[in-house]
């Protein structure tokens, strides 16, 4: 039991050292992308999610400008949601957050997204 347990571990510790698994402060520290203005912020939700309820209420509650596609009744934009997220090696889950065309692998907080990430906001 502990040599399978020690695989597991030695397992997951590889996945992540070959860049598997992103650390919170790497993506956290990345420097906004877009010269001299703020990066647009696309929030893939569904109706029936309840984080993506409180998502949105954060969000509003920050006056972040974003758009939100409903996954759940536009299968033109769960396609692109699934392809774009499968080409970020990112689970499928909602609320699922993009930033300036890039998946992040955490779903940050709105006052997160204004300081680290420089999303637009009123």
């Amino acid at each position: 039991m502990r040599a399978l347990l020690f695989l597991v571990v030695l397992g997951l510790g590889l996945y992540w050292y070959l860049g598997g698994i992103e650390s919170p402060q790497s993506v956290m520290t990345t420097p906004a992308r877009a010269a001299g203005g703020c990066q647009s912020l696309v929030v893939y939700a569904a109706t029936w999610c309840p984080a993506c309820d409180r998502k949105r209420a954060d969000l509003n509650a920050h006056n972040v400008i974003f758009t939100e596609h409903f996954v759940d009744k536009n299968a033109a934009k769960d396609r692109e949601f699934r392809r774009k997220a499968t080409a970020a090696r990112r689970r499928i889950a909602y609320p699922t957050l993009e930033v300036g065309g890039e998946i992040l692998p955490h779903n940050y907080r709105a006052a997160d997204l204004i300081t680290h990430f420089n999303v637009c906001h009123r």
